[in-house]
C-alpha cells in the first residue's frame, strides 16, 4: 500500500485547478521525509499543470533570525515564503 503522506500529497494537488499554486515543504524539518514529499509534489504539479512555488529552494541555511519559535517563521522568515510565491506566479 501507498504511504498516507504520498497520496495526500497527491490528492492535494488533484484537487486543484490548473494553474493553481502549490507550495513544496520549507526547509528545517523532518528533511529526509520533506524531500520525498516534494518529489511528489513536483511531479504531481508538473502533471496537473500547477505551478510550483518552491519554499525548499526558497528556504534553509542559516535558519538564525527566521523563525518566531524555532519552527514558525517570522516576518523575516515569511520574506523567503514571499519570494517562492512570487516566483512561481512569474512576480520576480
Amino acid at each position: 500500500p501507498e504511504p498516507a503522506w504520498r497520496q495526500a500529497a497527491v490528492d492535494l494537488c488533484d484537487v486543484l485547478p490548473p494553474g493553481a499554486v502549490v507550495a513544496t515543504c520549507p526547509r528545517g524539518v523532518f528533511e529526509r521525509k520533506a524531500r520525498r514529499v516534494n518529489a511528489v509534489l513536483q511531479e504531481r504539479a508538473a502533471q496537473r499543470g500547477l505551478r510550483v512555488a518552491d519554499l525548499w529552494a526558497h528556504t534553509g541555511p542559516p535558519y538564525r533570525g527566521l523563525y518566531a519559535d524555532g519552527f514558525h517563521p517570522n516576518d523575516r522568515g515569511y520574506l523567503q515564503w514571499a519570494d517562492a510565491l512570487s516566483a512561481a506566479l512569474g512576480l520576480e
